[in-house]
């Protein structure tokens, strides 16, 4: 007896909800409109602050998806499949000191608490809402739970290719590359097959048809993958296959541990580079976060010293401006930046506000109710915002120097404890449908997020207990190792 339906968690795009690209955007549901205005782009009797008027999502920019062919991710945001969406390229540092572990004023990061790590992966640069490569932790990938059976075939898939110019190519592949990527497509009725250079499609497209048709436990393959992403620049993903891969073959260490001394050196050079650019165009905040970055991993050589010299021409530069400014200017400057406090502040208000109500949605709807997962999301991604939003003003413009109308501390520990009863909830629901791998990683987040919250060490030993006693049911196969 086999049964199967669309997954209920990534409804059908097989994709992680937060790491990736091509993912449904969970803050407008892939509407398109500003979740707080509802698209009317009015707030009250004034403009909605959120989307300034327009009534777009402005998260997404009104397409619904996360896409990096439409500029939606800015020039150092993290849009790889596993690796870690708040961090920088999958580096596990923090976001907005990168390891300097002060704020603006001099005083401890709030972000990562002067620890200097991430607060959302815990330093380890991998996604934690993913099953270990960008995918639904339910279905891993096919888009569909199959019940009381295999789970489907790689070349039963649909998958979303997009070609260099960033057209979409809806189809299946049919097997690995070799080096052309065969994809079978349905237009009207009609089948037909192309064979796509590795030229004509995007790196990353390119890079995920060969991942997912090659095993973990493939060493030369993992090996070859590595070089793929290396060859794209997508540091984080070469990172991840090289030590996949010393890992499946031991005899390929030494070749593995040249080619991640190799990554090493490009990526700090990348981020040299992005930190120039960023630089000219007037982003002084990012390209000092990637300083600081360069400046932490590759300590004593060349490379650390050149983002030493960049770094004293921007600290250079800020003196000259601050020196010619009078006193209206610094006026204004000053009445910006309250300003910007005060809007982070409500900002955080109305998506905590909006998750609460979400997770009260989620709460009266029946159990079996497929739009419970997605309401859940919702909620998360919000408070993940809120949290996000707060954290990012708190570092550029600290409560030491800027009146905040609330400690910026009290939004943030707000946002986590509703994270934490959301992820509490969620696993509630899974351990009920003897999900037991997702809900054990839920409840992990819920006491993560929470030490307080006494629940969540209950929930981890129901479903560790129940993944051990039955295995794992619904299609949601056991935990890939990371």
């Amino acid at each position: 007896w086999r049964q199967e339906q669309l997954c209920t968690l990534c409804v059908g795009s097989g994709a992680c909800e937060r790491c990736g690209d091509d993912r449904v955007c969970l803050d407008c549901d892939g509407q398109g409109a500003c979740p707080f205005c509802d698209g009317r782009g009015k707030l009250g009797a004034g403009p909605c602050v959120e989307c300034n008027g327009t009534g777009r999502c402005a998260v997404c920019q009104g397409d619904g998806a996360r896409e990096s062919v439409h500029g939606d991710f800015g020039p150092y945001a993290t849009l790889l499949p596993g690796i870690c969406p708040t961090c920088v390229g999958g580096s596990g540092l923090c976001p907005d000191c990168g390891t300097f572990t002060k704020d603006r004023a001099g005083g401890t990061c709030l972000t990562c608490a002067g620890l200097g790590v991430c607060f959302d992966c815990g330093g380890t640069g991998l996604c934690p809402h993913d099953a270990a490569d960008g995918l639904c932790v339910v279905c891993r990938g096919a888009g569909r739970e199959v019940f009381d059976g295999d789970p489907p075939k790689l070349s039963d898939r649909t998958w979303l290719l997009r070609k260099a110019a960033g057209t979409p190519v809806v189809g299946r592949v049919l097997a690995r590359p070799d080096p052309n990527v065969h994809v079978q497509m349905t237009l009207n009725g009609s089948v037909t097959r192309s064979a796509f250079t590795r030229s004509q499609l995007k790196p990353l497209s390119y890079y995920l048809a060969i991942r997912d048709w090659t095993p973990v436990t493939d060493g030369k393959g993992r090996m070859d993958l590595g070089t793929v992403a290396l060859s794209a620049d997508m540091w984080a993903l070469a990172v991840q296959d090289f030590r996949r891969a010393m890992a499946a073959d031991p005899n390929l260490a030494a070749e593995a541990a040249a080619q991640l001394r190799e990554v090493g050196e490009r990526r700090t050079m990348g981020w040299l580079d992005t930190a120039d650019k960023v630089k000219k165009a007037g982003d002084r905040d990012g390209a000092t976060l990637l300083l600081n970055h360069v400046r932490f991993l590759a300590r004593g050589t060349p490379q650390a010293t050149r983002a030493d010299v960049i770094q004293l021409q921007i600290q250079r530069e800020r003196d000259e401006e601050e020196k010619n400014l009078d006193d209206a200017t610094k006026s204004e400057i000053a009445a910006a930046t309250k300003t910007r406090a005060e809007r982070a502040a409500s900002g955080a208000r109305m998506r905590l506000d909006r998750a609460r109500k979400l997770l009260a949605a989620a709460q009266q709807l029946p159990a079996g109710d497929p739009g419970v997962d997605r309401l859940l999301q919702r909620a998360d991604q919000a408070t993940y915002s809120a949290l996000r939003g707060v954290f990012r003003e708190a570092f550029r413009d600290p409560q030491a120097v800027t009146p905040w109308p609330v400690k910026p501390e009290v939004p943030a520990r707000e946002a986590r404890l509703v994270r934490a009863e959301i992820a509490a909830f969620h696993a509630v629901r899974q351990i009920a449908g003897a999900r037991f791998d997702f809900a054990a990683r839920l409840a992990r987040r819920a006491a993560s997020l929470d030490a307080s919250n006494t629940q969540a060490p209950r929930l981890v030993e129901q479903a560790e207990l129940g993944l051990a006693r039955r295995g794992v049911l619904r299609g949601s196969s056991a935990p890939i190792p990371k």
